[in-house]
């Protein structure tokens, strides 16, 4: 859990800066920022039943992959 908030952490403070690199419009920051807002607030609810059925090991795996293609579609 603690690599998913230093990753939500540092995804929310890099998404700026890169922004402002590629010159893209402020629309598309707000529009990602709240695509990550609904993508936790899901999480809270498919979450639990995910990790109960699959186990920890394997729903950690599984979504650190996630959280890691997620990251590499930021960069």
């Amino acid at each position: 859990m603690f690599f998913f908030m230093i990753s939500d952490g540092v995804g929310m403070t890099v998404m700026p800066v890169l922004t402002v690199i590629n010159k893209m419009p402020n629309s598309l920051l707000g529009t990602i920022g709240s695509i990550n807002f609904a993508g936790m607030f899901l999480g809270y609810f498919i979450g639990p039943p995910f990790v109960r059925k699959s186990g920890y090991r394997l729903s950690g795996l599984l979504l650190l992959a996630l959280m890691c293609v997620g990251l590499v579609v930021l960069l």
